[in-house]
């Protein structure tokens, strides 16, 4: 036979055909933060033919208004004479205005460009797009609830000493609510929005009040509970011991950027009912926005387009878009139903 060849004259070096790079078709998912803070709002809806505009009443109590701290206090009933008739009461309602708008965004996909693809472009802009809804919804409603503390100065607290925040101080704001007779919003609990690296503050405390891991410890069954707590996703409610109130994660909340030179202040939000309402008019070819959350919003995907005046020749074939129509409102008194906290953490 001789001897065999020292090397193979064909290898990837010389094959043009070995030099090709193969697409993967299964794109990497890139990185969608959690927008919760519809999830903790009251949703009501506008009526079809009752305008752009929507207004929210409450009955004030009917105390007299000097007595206060909380409403109601220090209230005395007269005593009525028997046999005479006494003047009869007036009540008061107030009114909270807000006026609708509508929001949306499409994108477009060429009739070639969907065909040559490497993926479905059309349904990936699409889920791309969900979280576009998503997003949009969330920051106006924070927004509005960022403005709750110009109506009641009491919403919102800054720990400027450069502590991070502990379990105490938020069971000391709830407290603050159930002082002022505020109600749970669902399930009977508070609900709330947490920025993660807060959370992890919260998770690190270092006393027994005010630390959920040595909180846990001394209860049965709390070292299962923390390994579920502190190993759950952005999407599962978390609800922290000694507060009654559900939190969910998520990095879209409130910054300042160096809150009194101690460095970045991250803001949590605690809701309770009917701290912020948004109203949804569910006008024809809307999106439901469901809770804010983008897996399940289902935006508008239209393909394979027809020609028309403005393309005869169907150059855009392809569609997905959104839209939707929604107010954000406080409510009609005084007193918020919210508490926020603003402080730095241990994390970045």
């Amino acid at each position: 036979m001789g001897n065999s060849p020292s090397q193979a004259s064909n290898s990837v070096a010389n094959m043009v055909q070995a030099q090709i790079t193969e697409f993967d078709k299964n794109f990497i998912d890139n990185l969608k933060g959690g927008t919760p803070h519809l999830r903790c709002m009251t949703i009501r809806e506008q009526s079809e033919h009752a305008g752009i505009n929507h207004a929210l009443f409450m009955y004030q109590l009917a105390v007299p208004s000097g007595s206060t701290n909380p409403p109601g206090q220090g209230y005395v009933p007269q005593q009525v004479a028997d046999g005479t008739i006494q003047n009869p009461i007036s009540l008061t309602v107030n009114q909270q205005n807000s006026q609708l708008g509508e929001y949306g965004d499409f994108a477009t996909v060429s009739a070639f460009g969907q065909f040559a693809a490497l993926d479905d472009a059309t349904l990936n802009t699409g889920k791309e797009l969900s979280f576009r809804c998503a997003l949009g919804v969330n920051d106006l409603a924070q927004a509005t609830a960022d403005t709750l503390n110009n109506t009641d100065s009491t919403v919102l607290t800054q720990i400027t000493s450069g502590s991070v925040l502990d379990l105490g101080t938020l069971r000391g704001n709830k407290q603050e609510l159930e002082f002022r007779s505020c109600q749970p919003v669902r399930g009977g609990k508070g609900c709330g929005v947490i920025c993660p690296l807060v959370l992890g503050d919260l998770w690190n405390g270092t006393t027994v009040n005010n630390s959920a891991v040595d909180f846990w410890k001394y209860t049965e069954g709390g070292q299962d509970k923390f390994d579920d707590m502190a190993g759950s996703q952005q999407d599962n409610p978390i609800e922290l011991p000694g507060t009654n109130i559900v939190f969910y994660q998520s990095p879209y909340v409130t910054q300042q950027a160096n809150l009194n030179t101690h460095g970045i202040a991250y803001r949590s939000y605690v809701y309770m009912k009917d701290a912020v309402v948004a109203i949804f008019a569910r006008v024809p070819g809307d999106v439901n926005v469901d809770d804010g959350d983008y897996r399940s919003i289902k935006v508008e995907l239209i393909r394979n387009l027809k020609g028309s005046a403005f393309d005869p020749l169907a150059t855009i074939g392809n569609i997905a878009g959104y839209r939707y129509h929604v107010a954000f409102s406080i409510p009609p008194d005084t007193t918020m139903r919210s508490r926020q906290l603003d402080s730095v953490s241990a994390f970045s």
